[in-house]
C-alpha cells in the first residue's frame, strides 16, 4: 500500500505563486494542494484553483473574488439584518393586554342567553385597549357576533316573557286588576322591536275593556244594593261610593244609576246629622254667646249651676264642641285636691293597657281657690286617643295616675264615667 501524501505546512506557506497557463494546467507545477494553502482560491466560474493575489482566473478569465463569508461588508449587512430580525419578531409578539381581551372573547364560547356576563367581560376589557393595540386584536368580529348574538336571545326571551304575562290573565274577573295592570305597564315599557314580535296584544286590549265593562256593572249592582237608605246604610253607600270614585270619567258616564247613589248620600248625611243632633240633646249644651261655639258635657261630668265644678273631684273625661256644622272633640285630665301634683304625666291603666300622656308644663292650667287646688290639661282628641277611651270605657278596671316631679295621685274611673266616655264616643262614630 502506497503512502498517503501530506504536504509541508512550511513549504505552502512560503511556496511562490505560480502562474496557471493552459500548458501547465495539470503539470507538477500546479497540483491539488495548491488549491488548499491559504494563498489560493477556487474559481467561482470554471472550478480551477488562482492564487489569491491574481486578478483573474487564468483558466476562464473570471475575476478572482474573496468568498463573501469573508468579506467586511457581508458581515455588517448580516448583523444589521440580525438586529431587524430580531426587532420585527418581538414587535410580532401581541402585549399581554391584547392576549387578555383575546382569551375573554375565546371564554364566551357557544352564546347562550346566559352569556351576558361573559360578552360585557370581554367588551371592558377591548374597549380599554389603545389604537394600536387594538389594531392587534384578530377576534373583533367573533366578539360582535357573540353579541348580536346573544342581542337576539334576549329579545326572543323578553318577547315570550311578554307573551306569557299576556296569556296568564285568563278569563277576566274584578281579582284580574294586577295581573292586566302589570302586563300592560310590561308591554308600554317594552321597545318597539319587542312590541312588533308580540302576537297576543289582542288579548291584553281585550281584557283591559272586559275589566273595565265588570268595573262598571259592579258598582251598578253595588248602588242598587243599598236599597233604602236608614241609619245603616251607611257601610252600603260607602262601599258604592269608593267603587264609583275608582272609575275614570268614560266609565262613570255608563253607570246608569249614579243619580242612586247621590240621592242616596244626601239621604245618609241627613240621618246622620239627625242622629247627631238626637244624641248632643243628651248631653249638657253650654253655648258661648261671644265666640258662637257651642259646647256639650256628658251628665257625668261635675257642675255647679252655669260653669263646671273645677273643685269637685279628679277626672278623665271628653267633651264636645261645635260651630254651626262644624265639630271636634276634646279630652280634658283633671285633678283637684288640697296640695300641688304639678303634674306632666298622666298613666292608664285599663284590663289590658297601658297608656301614657305627656305634657309640657305650661300645657298644664293650674289655679287654686279656697285652700284647694287644680289643675287641668286640655287636648285635641286624636285616633289613638278614641281607641284608649273605648279600652276605657270597656274595661272591668280602670286605674288612673296623675304624676309630677315629687308627688302624685291615683283615682279609679267610676261605671258613671265610663258611661260618659260611651255617650261621647256615640257621638264620635254617627260623626264619622
Amino acid at each position: 500500500m502506497s503512502e498517503e501524501f501530506k504536504p509541508n505546512e512550511n513549504e505552502i506557506e512560503t511556496e511562490k505563486a505560480v502562474d496557471v497557463t493552459p500548458e501547465n494546467m495539470g503539470s507538477g507545477e500546479f497540483n491539488a494542494p495548491l488549491a488548499q494553502s491559504k494563498k489560493s482560491n477556487i474559481c467561482g466560474v470554471c472550478g480551477n484553483i488562482v492564487a489569491k493575489n491574481a486578478k483573474k482566473c487564468p483558466a476562464c478569465g473570471a475575476k478572482n473574488k474573496r468568498p463573501f463569508y469573508k468579506m467586511k461588508r457581508f458581515w455588517i449587512v448580516a448583523i444589521v439584518g440580525i438586529i431587524i430580525l430580531v426587532n420585527f419578531l418581538s414587535g410580532m409578539k401581541k402585549p399581554e393586554s391584547v392576549v387578555k381581551a383575546e382569551d375573554l372573547i375565546d371564554a364566551i364560547g357557544k352564546v347562550s342567553i346566559d352569556s351576558g356576563d361573559a360578552i360585557i367581560e370581554a367588551e371592558k376589557a377591548v374597549s380599554s385597549l389603545t389604537d394600536e393595540e387594538l389594531k392587534r386584536v384578530g377576534k373583533i368580529d367573533k366578539l360582535e357576533k357573540a353579541r348580536e348574538k346573544f342581542d337576539e336571545l334576549t329579545l326572543d326571551q323578553n318577547v315570550a316573557e311578554l307573551q306569557d304575562k299576556i296569556d296568564k290573565i285568563g278569563t277576566v274577573t274584578l281579582d284580574s286588576n294586577d295581573l292586566i295592570k302589570e302586563a300592560r305597564s310590561e308591554y308600554d315599557k317594552s321597545s318597539d322591536e319587542i312590541k312588533n314580535r308580540i302576537n297576543n296584544y289582542n288579548v291584553l286590549e281585550a281584557a283591559e275593556k272586559r275589566y273595565d265593562e265588570l268595573e262598571i256593572e259592579n258598582v251598578i249592582a253595588l248602588i242598587t244594593a243599598i236599597g233604602e237608605v236608614n241609619q245603616n246604610s251607611a257601610e252600603k253607600v260607602e262601599a258604592a261610593k269608593d267603587s264609583y270614585s275608582d272609575l275614570d270619567s268614560d266609565q262613570k258616564k255608563k253607570v246608569t244609576n249614579a243619580n242612586v247613589l247621590t240621592d242616596a248620600e244626601k239621604a245618609l248625611e241627613t240621618l246622620k246629622k239627625e242622629k247627631v243632633k238626637t244624641l248632643l240633646g243628651k248631653l249638657r249644651a253650654k253655648p258661648d254667646e261671644i265666640t258662637g261655639n257651642t259646647f256639650y258635657y256628658p251628665m257625668a261630668w261635675p257642675f255647679y249651676t252655669e260653669y263646671w265644678a273645677a273643685d269637685v273631684r279628679s277626672f278623665v273625661l271628653p267633651y264636645i264642641g261645635t260651630q254651626g256644622d262644624k265639630i271636634w272633640f276634646r279630652l280634658i285630665f283633671h285633678y283637684t285636691g288640697d296640695d300641688w301634683v304639678f303634674f306632666d304625666n298622666v298613666t292608664i291603666v285599663t284590663d289590658n293597657n297601658r297608656y301614657y300622656e305627656t305634657f309640657n308644663y305650661f300645657d298644664v292650667d293650674r289655679e287654686y281657690d279656697s285652700g284647694e287646688v287644680w289643675e287641668t290639661a286640655d287636648i285635641l282628641i286624636s285616633d289613638s286617643d278614641v281607641e284608649m277611651l273605648r279600652d276605657m270605657a270597656n274595661s272591668s278596671k280602670v286605674l288612673v295616675r296623675f304624676s309630677g316631679d315629687s308627688h302624685r295621685h291615683d283615682i279609679e274611673i267610676s261605671a258613671k264615667d265610663k258611661q260618659a266616655i260611651k255617650e261621647i264616643l256615640d257621638v264620635y262614630d254617627a260623626v264619622n
